[in-house]
């Protein structure tokens, strides 16, 4: 399978919104299967499945309280019910065309074929992952066996999001199998149309995404204390 070729796209060149959301150094997490554990949301091609419930804490993404997603057979969970699934990513995040809250996994024209492809989500009251906290409650929601468009043709892979729910992190994660490599994808969060207010990892780019990637996304409301000003986060790592 080779790729159309795209336009240069972009990798991260800050690792910090102005928001205060962060990329760690580090993310040494792994896929897990939950796909004999959890609980179904659905399959399908360019489709908003859930409301997937979160429970315990609500989730908090730029500074709003969530207790539910929805997940987007195009690689994207949005917390907004009404979110349009488009299929075509836009690159850098945000789009103004939709100005929705939107963790993109791996935002593509993909497909979750039914039949091979399922998307399911599991609550953890103890993470079996190690976040920056013990004893952390998560979510982890899961594209388990998704491909490109059309899906029924492969290759396939698994990709999830880990919501932590104590700090509010988020782990994105993209297995082995993606063709494309991010070179015409786009893998970033975004609160709505507001550019200062996204995070984009890479998207067009080939190579950006490689097998196995691992992405973990740091809340600000934890990271930033007294003695660790937003002023001077950001002087460290943008």
């Amino acid at each position: 399978y080779d790729p159309d070729p795209v336009d240069q796209g972009v990798v991260m060149e800050s690792r910090m919104d102005d928001f205060g959301y962060i990329v760690a150094d580090e993310c040494g997490f792994e896929l897990m299967d939950i796909s004999t554990s959890g609980t179904l949301v659905g399959d399908g091609d360019d489709v908003l499945l859930g409301p997937i419930p979160i429970m315990g804490d609500p989730f908090n993404f730029y500074d709003t309280d969530y207790t539910e997603a929805f997940l987007s057979s195009n690689g994207f969970v949005s917390f907004y019910s009404d979110d349009y699934n488009d299929l075509s990513n836009v690159c850098p995040y945000p789009d103004p065309t939709y100005p929705n809250p939107r963790i993109a996994v791996l935002h593509d024209d993909l497909d979750l074929e039914p039949g091979i492809g399922t998307a399911w989500y599991e609550y953890f009251e103890i993470c079996p992952q190690q976040g920056r906290e013990d004893d952390e409650a998560c979510t982890i929601i899961m594209w388990n066996q998704i491909g490109h468009y059309p899906g029924g043709n492969g290759p396939w892979w698994n990709q999830e999001l880990i919501l932590f729910h104590s700090t509010n992190d988020m782990v994105l994660l993209i297995g082995a199998g993606n063709p494309e490599t991010g070179s015409s994808s786009t893998t970033a969060i975004a609160r709505d149309g507001d550019a200062a207010f996204s995070l984009t990892i890479a998207c067009d780019e080939e190579g950006s995404i490689p097998d196995d990637s691992c992405f973990w996304i740091w809340n600000p409301n934890v990271v930033a204390t007294e003695a660790t000003s937003f002023s001077a986060l950001k002087t460290m790592y943008k």
